[in-house]
């Protein structure tokens, strides 16, 4: 019962604030450093989204980089497989 009255109240909700607001998000300019157009022969790619791609991967990999190569992605591992051995090694593996 509670769990379908707090469904309910999310679905007013967010049926009042869409028709409050609208349902499209508030364009903004991206900033001057990051305006323009990339012409890489085969399509035009701008600035700000070559930006984001390569921002996304940078961090993808050096969030990679953390948990397959560093003594705190080895625990972390460690921990999601077995949390009472690496408990036994003294590290507080249930958060």
């Amino acid at each position: 019962m509670g769990l379908l009255l707090t469904f309910g109240i999310a679905q007013v909700l967010q049926g009042g604030l869409t028709n409050y607001f609208g349902s499209s998000g508030v364009s903004y300019d991206a900033p001057p450093l990051l305006s323009g157009v990339l012409n890489l022969g085969f399509m035009y790619l701008p600035v700000y989204r070559g930006f984001v791609i390569f921002a996304a991967i940078i961090i993808c990999g050096g969030t990679w980089l953390l948990i397959e190569k560093t003594r705190l992605g080895a625990l972390l591992r460690a921990a999601t497989e077995n949390p009472s051995l690496v408990q036994s090694f003294g590290v507080n593996g249930r958060g």
